[in-house]
Parts: structure tokens; sequence; C-alpha cells
């Protein structure tokens, strides 16, 4: 046995199936065994033997029965199809000798989908010969990580023509020049409106397509070496394409190609741009800033790009931000060292300007509580939604000027403040200027969090009807702290609640076992990445949060 293959499905209502022991052998037979379940129970209602290599299938429900059936015997006509399908089965392959590792290579074939992640090349031309003609109204394909031989691209090509297919993830695929050219040129009559190359190289290729993809919207270039050279190659012939959104995160892009950018962005169509982990410095930052008024950009992302507080060009910042043709709504600067001095020019800025921003990320820069203070003093300024603050060492002094700042911010939906050593009293004062709003996420892990903290949330948490999402990981607001937050959850809207590394234990679990049917929760952390979450004592919650269909991490 060269793989061992595990797979599990869920059909369109009471039974689940698991197929396990699929032997694949070096003529490429394949014998699957699958177990058909009704939920929740441990014992299989039913047994199904089925070869995969020799009839591609589709598992179905008739009545109290789920079968495995053909496919080419019931999809000639959409008549002759079953009228209960499975919605989706995902399949994990794994060597043998460690059954570990299956999590990490996973096939899902759904109803619009199909992703190949992290499959051996013995599998590869298999699933796409099987997975691709099958599924119905296919729109998106994922290849993630996945090597394709020539054999592999030309299953591919044969697919580019179905009128539903909008979406494709070559990341990691490693192809060829020759292979990927012939890919482009089969897209050209396409309906393909995202194209992820990440970590692709033979970047000449994709270039020589891009004009010729009329379709084309989206275009992720990430880690793939880009240099000025190619990033210039690039901005040119995007004048002449219809793509909205372009990622050239993690590239080797200095201030001579966010120049080559700037100067062809007022004749493209590109909507959002981002531009993570490169090199453009402050004079690349600068030239993009200043074509803003004449560009169709909306989103900015220049995080961890040696920008730094001392060169930032306020003046050049206000006249552009403030220039009405402006249409910028999302600005990330995170790990960029601003520092006080930054947070400080950066808040002067935003209260003059007065912006159309949306959403702000700022994570990384140190700020600390005068950069802090100085950025919440423009946020009523602004109609921002979305707020990113982590990581800046705020403290105490930085939460409660942002306390006083939220009360006029009636737009706010999104409050992210993690890792900002604010302790109880910080955490008390957001909760307390936020409980009214219409924020529905907040974060507040590694902020040194205790018990009076958390019991300071109990007491705002049931008039905070908007608060959809809650994180407070690594913290620690211990058993006690746990106890009370559980208890309160029943009279909480909180579908997401993350709590990861907080010194729980039995009180917790025990209150959490009881609360959990009463309570809206859809997503429940509480690992603490040690033995306490595989503890029996944990097993009555385990059992709660799957009869109340909770997603859970122990």
């Amino acid at each position: 046995m060269l793989y061992q293959v595990t797979a599990q499905f869920s059909g369109a209502g009471l039974y689940r199936g698991v197929v396990t022991l699929a032997e694949i052998g070096r003529d490429s037979t394949t014998l699957w065994k699958m177990n058909v379940y009704r939920q929740n129970d441990e014992k299989p209602e039913r047994v199904v033997y089925f070869s995969l290599t020799q009839h591609p299938f589709q598992l179905i429900r008739k009545g109290s029965r789920t079968m495995a059936v053909p496919l080419e015997a019931c999809a000639e006509t959409d008549a002759k199809m079953p009228k209960c399908w499975c919605r989706d089965a995902t399949f994990a392959v794994s060597d043998a000798r460690d059954p570990q590792k299956v999590d990490q290579l996973q096939v899902l074939v759904a109803t619009h989908h199909c992703i190949l992640m992290h499959l051996p090349q013995s599998l590869v031309d298999v699933c796409l010969s099987y997975c691709l003609p099958f599924v119905p109204k296919l729109s998106s394909i994922l290849l993630q990580d996945t090597p394709l031989t020539e054999n592999s691209l030309d299953l591919l090509a044969r697919e580019w023509t179905i009128p539903s297919l909008t979406d494709v993830n070559l990341s990691g695929t490693s192809p060829s020049a020759a292979g990927l050219r012939r890919l482009m040129h089969h897209m050209r009559s396409s309906t393909v409106a995202a194209l992820n190359l990440n970590q692709c190289g033979f970047f000449d290729a994709v270039v020589e397509g891009l004009p010729h993809l009329p379709n084309l919207t989206r275009l992720e270039l990430e880690y793939c070496l880009l240099s000025d050279t190619d990033v210039a190659h690039l901005s040119d012939v995007l004048p002449s394409t219809r793509i909205q959104t372009l990622g050239l995160k993690a590239n080797y892009i200095t201030e001579r190609g966010a120049q080559s950018l700037a100067d062809n962005l007022t004749g493209s169509q590109l909507v959002n741009l981002y531009l993570e982990k490169n090199r453009i410095g402050p004079a690349g930052f600068l030239a993009l800033v200043r074509v803003l008024p004449q560009s169709r950009l909306r989103t900015l992302g220049c995080g961890e790009n040696n920008i730094g507080a001392e060169e930032l060009a306020v003046s050049e910042l206000v006249v552009s931000l403030k220039d009405p043709r402006c249409r910028l709504q999302e600005l990330g600067l995170s790990y960029n060292r601003l520092g006080p001095a930054g947070g400080q020019k950066l808040g002067g800025v935003l209260a003059e300007a007065k912006t159309k921003l949306l959403a702000l990320n700022l994570d990384h820069n140190n700020l600390g509580a005068e950069g802090v203070s100085a950025l919440a003093s423009a946020f009523p300024c602004l109609r921002l939604e979305m707020l990113s603050l982590c990581h800046n060492g705020m403290g105490s002094r930085g939460a409660a000027a942002l306390a006083k700042a939220f009360q006029q911010c009636p737009s706010l939906r999104e409050v992210y403040l993690d890792g900002n050593q604010m302790g109880d009293t910080g955490c008390e004062l957001i909760a307390e200027s936020l409980c009214e709003s219409k924020v529905n996420t907040l974060g507040l892990s590694r902020n040194v969090i205790h018990c009076r903290g958390a019991e300071a949330l109990v007491r705002f948490l049931p008039r905070w009807t908007q608060l959809r999402v809650l994180a407070l990981e690594r913290n620690a607001i211990g058993d006690q702290g746990g106890t009370a937050l559980a208890s309160c959850l029943p009279n909480t809207n909180l579908e997401e609640l993350y709590l990861q590394s907080n010194l729980l234990d039995i009180n917790t679990t025990t209150e959490m076992t009881r609360v959990v049917p009463h309570t809206q929760l859809r997503c429940l952390f509480m690992s603490s990445y040690s033995l306490r979450s595989i503890d029996p004592s944990w097993r009555p919650l385990r059992h709660a949060c799957a009869a109340a269909s909770i997603a859970r991490d122990f």
C-alpha cells in the first residue's frame, strides 16, 4: 500500500459517510470502503464498496439509504440525475505509515468547486481526470502546492471553456513556461475572472497573456521574486487589461517599481493594490500617494515596506487625501516603524484631510500611548468601519484615549486591539465605550487581562447586542473569569468566542456545558495547548458542542 486515504462527507439530511482504506497500487487501482452513519451514531448503518478509478462516483441519499452511484450512469442528462446529491466530500491523503498527517493533504469535490491541495504527483492526474469533468457547474479550481506535469496542464486547459468557471488558483504549482503559456492561451475564450499564480515562476509568460484575457479582474502574483523590471513590464500592460485587484505581496519591489506602478495607475482600472512585504520605502509610498486623486484606487496595502516616521511626507499626504477626487477607503501601513512620532504625524494628517477612509491598519508600529492618543483625536473626523491597532504597546493610557474617541465613531464595526498590554483597566474602558455601539467584532487577545477584566466584560456584554465575535486568547482570565463569561453567554448574541490559553479549568467547562445549548454560538475555541484540553472532564462539553453544531478546538 502506497497511500491510505480517508474521507468524510455530509449529505442534505441525517447521514454522514466515512471512506477509509483506499489502496493505490502501481496500476492505479483503488478500492474504497464507505461506512454510512446516522448523524452522531458510532456504529455504521450501511457499508458500501466501490472503485474510484473504474467508476467515478457521486454519493447520494435515497430515502434511508446512502449509495455511491457511478456518474457515467446518471450524468447524461439533468433529468436522469438523482434529486439528492451529496453537497461535498473531503478526501485526505497521507502516508499510510503516519496516519497523523492525514489532515495535511486534501481533495475537495463539491457542487461547484474542485480543490486539490498538497497532493503527491501520482494522484494529481487521476484526480483531475475524475473530478473536473463531473463537478456540476464548476466555478472554481484550487490546485495549491500540487505539482503540475504537462499532462496535468492539458487536463486543465480542457476545462477552461466551462461557462461557469470563474476562479482558478495555481499557487505553488510550478508549471513550466511552455505549459503556462498554453494555459494563458486557452484562457482567452474563458470566463475566468480571478487567477492566483502565487509562488509561480515564468513571469514573462503571464505578462504576455494578460492583454488577451478580457474577463480577468483579479490577479495575484505574491512570492514570485518579482523585480522592479518585472513590475515595470506588468505596469505597462495594466492599462490594456480589466484587472481591478492586483496582489504583489512579498516580492523585491523598491521605489522604482512603485514609481512604475504609479505612472500607470491613472490609465488602469485598478481598485485594490496590495504591496505588503516589499521595499518601496518612503519615496515609493509618496509616489503612489501623489497619484491617488487621479486613480481609481480604493485599497492600498503598504505594510512592511520600511516607510518610517522621519520621512513621512505629511504635506503630500494631506494634499492627496484632501482632494475630493481621492477615492481611497482602505489604507494598510502595518510593520512600518512609525513609532510615536509617526502616529502623531498621521493623526494630524487624518484630522486635517478628513478623508473617506473606512478601514485603517497600523499593526506593529510601536505607536505607544502618545501615538495612539494622537490618532484617536482624529478618528471622530473619519467614518471608520474597521480599525486595527494590534501590538502597539498603547497600555491603559492609549486605551483610555481610544475609549473616549470611540464614543464619537458611530460607523465602527470591527476593532482589533490585540497585544497592547492594556490590562483590566483598559479592557473595562473599551467595553464600556463600545457596549452600545454597532461594533460586531472585538479583538482583545494578549492584553494581560485577568479575572477583573473578564468580569467587567460580563457587565457590558448583555447590553452589547451587536457583538458577534469576541477574541480573548492568551490572557489570564482564569477559571473564575471563564465561569463568569460562560454564565452570561445566553444573554448575548455572541456567535464566535476565542478563549485559548486562559488558565481555564473544570469550573469553566462545567458552566460552559450547561449554557452552550442556550447560546447562539457557532464557534468556541478554548484549547490551552496543554493536556487540560484532552482531559476526560472536557468530554461533556465536546458532546454539548457537537449536539449544538458548534465548531471547537478541543
